[in-house]
């Protein structure tokens, strides 16, 4: 089924699809965003522990999440590093990220995965999650989101939006 751009059968429409929310955008005849897609490396690693993920922001530092539901894997995340236009050294994403978390020297690397990076363009390169809604479409809510460290509250604000 190919969408028409109607919204007749539902509340609301949440478009929370990142890299693809300007083709949404056009869907709904509502106004894109402007973005900056930037083509990015993941490492996946392994290691015997429980999930956890730890998180050096507010600079070019890295990241380690769990891999979903599986088991003893993680995803190694670096803001400078990561980035396939830069470089695809894979030995160099760890060496960088070891400086702070020595373990990564322990891991198991299990390959890595590709996929878009969204950032705005702004003047001040923040990275903020941002909620936006149209008067032209008032059942259109966009979020451009990336961070886990912000999805809950960006979902409480917009449950309190549409349970007025």
């Amino acid at each position: 089924m190919v969408f028409d751009g109607r919204l007749d059968d539902c509340d609301y429409l949440i478009n929370t699809t990142y890299a693809g929310l300007n083709t949404v955008s056009k869907q709904l005849g509502i106004p894109e965003i402007k973005v900056k897609l930037q083509d990015v490396f993941i490492p996946c690693f392994k290691m015997d522990s429980d999930p956890f993920g730890l998180t050096l922001m507010d600079g070019p530092f890295c990241s380690v999440i769990p891999r979903g539901n599986h088991k003893n894997e993680f995803l190694l995340y670096s803001v400078q590093h990561s980035l396939i236009d830069r470089n695809l050294d894979m030995d160099n994403i760890y060496k960088q990220s070891e400086k702070y978390f020595p373990f990564l020297k322990d891991t198991d690397r299990l390959g890595f995965w590709r996929t878009l990076r969204v950032i705005p363009e702004n003047k001040n390169d923040q990275r903020l999650s941002e909620i936006f809604t149209y008067k032209e479409n008032p059942k259109v809510i966009s979020v451009l989101s990336g961070k886990i460290s912000t999805c809950h509250k960006i979902g409480q604000l917009i449950s309190r939006m549409i349970c007025r």
